[in-house]
């Protein structure tokens, strides 16, 4: 079990080493491969936690984060592939393709 003091909720360890990888290989993309390896994690298991940390930082960001930041995330949450294809991808709940911000805006079906 780990406790997240920072989200003040218990964490799940995959998704707590993923927050810090993803957070670290922003900042040197070394740091991933190291944080992973190192706690004998599964790197693609890992890495499917990074749209849901891309995502709470852009909602942070909107609200309060530099414009240039949420633009950054804006296009790096679009990348992402396809729901619906074997990976991670975060389309529009219910749909089979779309990127994670396809549909930003749009009133909910």
């Amino acid at each position: 079990m780990v406790v997240d003091w920072e989200a003040a909720h218990l964490g799940d360890p995959l998704g707590e080493l993923s927050r810090a990888s993803w957070g670290a290989e922003r900042k040197d993309p070394r740091s991933f491969d190291v944080l992973v390896e190192g706690c004998g994690a599964d790197p693609a298991m890992v890495r499917a936690w990074s749209p849901i940390h891309a995502a709470e930082l852009w909602l942070w960001f909107a609200e309060a984060g530099p414009p240039g930041y949420l633009e950054q995330l804006t296009a790096e949450l679009r990348s992402l592939p396809p729901r619906g294809n074997g990976t991670y991808g975060t389309g529009r709940v219910g749909s089979p393709t779309g990127s994670a911000l396809e549909h930003l805006g749009e009133e909910p079906a």
